[in-house]
């Protein structure tokens, strides 16, 4: 047990809202191994739609240290307390750090399609098409194709996600 508390392990942050980028840049300053899992996303304002940057799980963030040091890092602004469970320090394995990692960069890759965007279908009966997001659920997106062939129509389609691409 007494290795144990020498060992670096990854434990849990909570931050106060919104705070969890100027946690990251004071744990770090202080020397500590941090890690705030960023993701992409779409956010829509009255004038425009932006790709933001934004903390995969809101107000958290997590630090690799041995369990002494928690007590001085939680002083970091931005910093609220120490995640517990069952009346220690919540400690997250190192593989389960590594497939959110691999996750993120995985999904880093992949497009953000929203509603209103013009796609180029890849696929299917459709393939080469420019269609228009009307619609998104869980494993398809629903286009508005203009033209088909030499009629110029309106039809709305439902395709699988994988066959588009902005």
């Amino acid at each position: 047990m007494k290795n144990e508390a020498k060992t670096p392990r990854w434990y849990v942050f909570y931050t106060a809202s919104r705070a969890e980028k100027v946690a990251e840049k004071r744990l770090k300053d202080m020397g500590a191994e941090v890690f705030l899992p960023i993701h992409r996303e779409k956010r829509k304002w009255s004038d425009r739609i932006k790709v933001i940057e934004a903390p995969l799980f809101r107000s958290y963030i997590f630090i690799r240290c041995i369990e002494s040091k928690l007590r001085t890092y939680v002083t970091a602004e931005g910093v609220v307390r120490t995640l517990y469970y069952c009346g220690k320090p919540a400690v997250v394995r190192d593989e389960e750090i590594e497939e959110i990692r691999k996750f993120l960069e995985m999904t880093h890759e992949q497009q953000i399609i929203s509603e209103g965007d013009m796609v180029n279908i890849l696929g299917g009966p459709f393939e080469k098409k420019v269609g228009k997001v009307t619609h998104i659920d869980k494993k398809y997106i629903y286009l508005t194709i203009e033209s088909l062939e030499m009629m110029t129509i309106c039809a709305e389609i439902r395709i699988d996600k994988d066959l588009v691409s902005k």
